[in-house]
């Protein structure tokens, strides 16, 4: 972080303190927005409140609210006022010496550890793989009706959905699916 609070800071190591920092979506969005206007050097950024609704996809109001949080968070600062109606403000990107202080930001391994955690809640949401239904001795008896597709997994095939061509309940052999996925009746 800067010395001092006023001091720009390079564009990088601003958006990596925006990303890990717990704004909001919306504050995030119109932050990391902002910066796509900033030199490298995190100055001489001014694209205007209005643009910045646009580009963000949000009511002129919502962007002015979010600029403001990004003031008092201590992320950025305004150099100058526009000196007329139409005139953009110009903002410098910073990193206020109290920033930790003003805004929850998780370090790194905060957010690796958050999203590992994440991604282990997403696990078993999607159909299972041939080697959780083969890990699975509850899987032996649902495993005589599943077959190999051509990519390699294995998904049900019930012969009670393809009744035979007079309906009948004689049911034709099954084989994969042309595209691999599913089950089709045997050619008669």
């Amino acid at each position: 972080m800067t010395e001092q609070a006023n001091e720009a800071v390079a564009l990088r190591q601003w958006t990596d303190v925006i990303r890990r920092a717990r704004l909001g979506r919306t504050v995030k969005s119109v932050a990391l927005m902002l910066a796509t206007y900033a030199d490298n050097d995190g100055t001489r950024v001014f694209p205007g409140i209005a643009r910045l609704a646009v580009d963000c996809e949000l009511t002129y109001n919502v962007v002015q609210g979010a600029l403001a949080t990004l003031r008092t968070a201590g992320l950025i600062t305004v150099v100058r006022r526009g000196s007329r109606r139409g005139q953009a403000d110009e903002y410098r990107l910073i990193l206020a010496a109290d920033v930790l202080d003003r805004v929850e930001i998780l370090t790194p391994t905060q957010v690796a550890d958050a999203a590992a955690l994440l991604a282990v809640r997403r696990r078993g949401r999607h159909r299972p793989t041939p080697a959780s239904v083969a890990a699975d001795p509850a899987a032996d008896d649902a495993h005589d009706n599943l077959h190999p597709t051509a990519l390699g997994a294995v998904f049900p095939c019930s012969q009670d959905l393809h009744p035979g061509a007079s309906g009948a309940g004689r049911a034709l052999p099954m084989v994969a699916a042309p595209h691999g996925v599913g089950c089709e009746p045997a050619a008669a």
